[in-house]
């Protein structure tokens, strides 16, 4: 029995041992609860004092929102409006472009018509010359005609007077 009261007691001290060892740690589990708790309260509170900053900061989100949408929508229309322009711009340097073709091909024409016309009065010239030539030629050959007519009706005439003479 004495062994068994030994380990009783042995036991007992433990299950002593144990108990004090869990009120132990009970006592601080509650401290800390306790600390816990208070924390908590300081969290809930500071959890107020953020919900109420959060508000605040989303009401100014909201404006800062509004306020971008504001400042996309003039970006918009001076994006719209610069397209416009660019567009306007670019229409304006293809007429320039298309104008300065066609003052560069008018340019051609008038230098090749100029050189055409100055090739024609050359022409004309060489021709007038011929033209002088020939002229003074045919008044050449119209007076060698009226001489050569002369000559012939004098011809005609000795070739009369020569059968009239042979016949008598």
């Amino acid at each position: 029995m004495k062994s068994l009261n030994l380990t009783l007691t042995q036991e007992l001290e433990v299950s002593r041992r144990q108990a004090e060892k869990a009120t132990e740690e009970a006592r601080l589990r509650m401290d800390e609860a306790r600390r816990l708790a208070t924390d908590m309260e300081g969290r809930v509170k500071l959890l107020g004092d953020l919900e109420r900053e959060l508000a605040a900061l989303e009401g100014e989100r909201d404006e800062a929102l509004l306020s971008l949408q504001e400042a996309r929508q003039a970006m918009q229309a001076q994006a719209q409006e610069r397209t416009t322009l660019e567009a306007a711009v670019a229409e304006a340097k293809r007429a320039l472009a298309d104008s300065l073709s066609e003052e560069e091909r008018l340019a051609g024409e008038l230098e090749s018509s100029k050189d055409e016309a100055a090739a024609l009065r050359r022409t004309v010239d060489t021709l007038q010359g011929e033209r002088d030539v020939l002229a003074q030629q045919v008044a050449s050959l119209t007076a060698e005609r009226a001489e050569l007519l002369e000559a012939r009706k004098a011809l005609e005439a000795v070739h009369r007077a020569l059968s009239q003479a042979v016949s008598r």
